[in-house]
Order: structure tokens, then sequence, then C-alpha cells
């Protein structure tokens, strides 16, 4: 058996087509060329049907090619499309952290003011209080 696997058999089976040829094989010579044009037709023949399954083929790779590239086309618009919409997001995302900090600083400055009006009144109490004691109490 020779190394690849099979090519015996292949070798075996081209022979035995070509025995079988032989003796099918006419002997004068126009019979030798009406054999010869059958076999240029039937190999012909072969041919025509291997091109057409080529061609075939050829049409429906294609008609694939086209599907992928459509869907390449919109596979970008989407991711176009994406983008944009974060885009959005992030800005809105920073209009309400915005917001929330003047919000914050909103009350944190109302309640400075309300320790500062606390804190003034003890200190206009103690300074009445000191007043008073010191005028004759």
């Amino acid at each position: 058996m020779t190394g690849r696997g099979g090519s015996r058999a292949r070798q075996e089976s081209a022979e035995g087509r070509a025995a079988g040829r032989e003796k099918n094989r006419p002997q004068t010579p126009r019979a030798a060329l009406l054999f010869m044009d059958a076999l240029e037709n039937e190999r012909q023949k072969r041919m025509d049907e291997r091109f057409e399954r080529n061609r075939k083929d050829l049409e429906k790779l294609e008609e694939k090619q086209e599907e992928c590239d459509s869907r390449s086309r919109k596979l970008e618009e989407l991711n176009i499309k994406m983008g944009e919409i974060l885009k959005n997001q992030e800005d809105k995302l920073n209009n309400h952290d915005k917001r929330i900090d003047r919000l914050e600083s909103v009350s944190s400055s109302r309640w400075n003011q309300l320790v500062n009006y606390l804190l003034a009144g003890a200190a206009g109490a103690l300074a009445a209080a000191a007043m008073r004691l010191l005028i004759g109490g």
C-alpha cells in the first residue's frame, strides 16, 4: 500500500477503466474517430456540468457576500447610533450631577445661615445679660 490512503484503490480503478476502454476501442479509423468524438462529447458534457455547478456556487457566494455587506452597513449604523445615545446619556448624567450639587449647596447654605442666626441671637442675649449686670441689675 502506498503512503496516501486509498490511492492504490484509485490507481486500480483507473487501470480498470483504461482496460475497459481498450476493449471497447474500435479498430477501424472511422470507428476510432467516432469513438474519439464520443469521448470528447462526454468530456465536454462533464465540463459543462461542472461549469454550471461552479456558476451556481458563485452566485450563492455573491448573494451571501451581499448579505454580509448589508449586515456590516447596518452594524456600522447601529454603532454610530449607540455612540450618540451614550453621549446623550453622559450629558444628562453630568446635568443631573450639577443640579444635585446646586441643591445640596442650597441646603448647606441654609443650615449655615440658621447656625449664624442662632450664634448671633446667643451673642446678643449674652451681650444683653452682660449689660444688665453692668448697668444695675
